[in-house]
């Protein structure tokens, strides 16, 4: 379920920079898939926490060190359910602060803004960086 959080994240940023100049299209697809994905994590960061229980992904592949490997685990969600929290809240915050921007191409500030948070998603839930 993180990774598909990871993947709503990705997808609502290019459709985001896609709109690119249309404020409402744009703050609509960036802010609402970052909400998106954060309330599709809260579940299983939650049941992870409460139940001790390891969901873990581990896709080899032929390149040096190893493989691709994402796990949650108590920690991880222990570092993770504030994030959510933090990052639903910023995007709500930054829809109401970036209706000042004077027309910029708004949907690059979405891409970035959920750039940013998929990597960070990525990062805690990593298990071989």
């Amino acid at each position: 379920m993180l990774l598909g959080s990871v993947c709503i994240l990705l997808l609502s940023g290019l459709a985001a920079l896609a709109y690119g100049k249309s404020f409402s299209r744009s703050t609509a697809l960036g802010a609402g898939g970052t909400v998106l994905a954060c309330a599709a994590s809260i579940y299983p960061a939650t049941y992870t926490l409460l139940t001790g229980t390891t969901v873990a992904l581990n896709i080899p592949w032929n390149m040096p060190f190893g493989s691709f490997n994402v796990a949650l685990d108590s920690l991880s969600a222990l570092f993770l359910l504030p994030l959510l929290l933090l990052s639903a809240m910023a995007a709500i915050y930054g829809a109401q602060y970036l209706k000042s921007d004077d027309g910029g191409a708004i949907g690059v500030h979405w891409f970035f803004f959920n750039l940013c948070y998929r990597r960070i998603f990525i990062f805690i839930a990593s298990h071989n960086s």
